[in-house]
């Protein structure tokens, strides 16, 4: 019986890694579905959590044009196409195009009530906090 080169040990060593490495973003990602946050703050919204969350400033939020809505498989602001994103039942985060043609930021975990928030930045945001008007009324003052 001979050993193993030394080669084939570099081979097992390097595909370990990759799996170490997938389970860490994976249970990555499973923790920061189920801990998004939304701060509203004087200088705009901050999304924590997820691979999509950033810092959108206050100037770039048409929050006079913002609306809470009910959105069902219909609507025009429904999403149905994943440019970017993660797209599990009953959750959705990332870049979304919505039926209407439009592109949207989303961090949707459920798909009753949406807050609808469009920006200068040509997209909207959809987000599903808990209480959407309370978030609505923090962004208008």
């Amino acid at each position: 019986m001979y050993p193993a080169p030394w080669g084939s040990l570099w081979i097992l060593f390097a595909v370990m890694v990759l799996m170490l490495t997938i389970a860490i973003v994976i249970g990555y990602q499973t923790y920061s579905v189920r801990h998004v946050t939304l701060e509203v703050g004087q200088d705009g919204l901050r999304i924590k959590g997820g691979l999509y969350g950033r810092h959108i400033p206050l100037g770039s939020l048409l929050v006079r044009e913002a609306k809470v809505l009910t959105i069902d498989n219909a609507s025009p602001i429904c999403p149905v196409s994943r440019t970017n994103g993660i797209g599990l039942p009953g959750y959705a985060e990332g870049w979304f195009r919505l039926r209407d043609g439009s592109k949207a930021l989303v961090f949707m975990a459920r798909h009753m009530r949406v807050l609808y928030i469009p920006t200068t930045e040509g997209y909207a945001l959809l987000l599903t906090p808990e209480n959407p008007e309370d978030v609505l009324f923090a962004l208008n003052s």
